[in-house]
């Protein structure tokens, strides 16, 4: 399960197969990959960003998708 900081916001992005959640400031560059509904969104992997003073500063994510 993903550990969400105090006072931030989720930004869940879905696609056909899989499901990324990025984290408000606070989440330190790491977005989490979980499989597809049918696979009860089970969890697939982390990976942070490689933007070391950013993820210190800020750390946000996004996810976006480009078809």
């Amino acid at each position: 399960m993903t550990a969400f900081p105090d006072n931030d916001d989720l930004f869940p992005l879905s696609a056909d197969v899989l499901t990324v959640l990025g984290l408000d400031a606070g989440g330190s560059g790491w977005p989490e990959l979980l499989d597809d509904l049918a696979a009860g969104l089970g969890h697939l992997d982390w990976w942070q960003l490689d933007w070391t003073s950013y993820n210190k500063k800020n750390g946000s994510t996004r996810p976006a998708i480009n078809r």
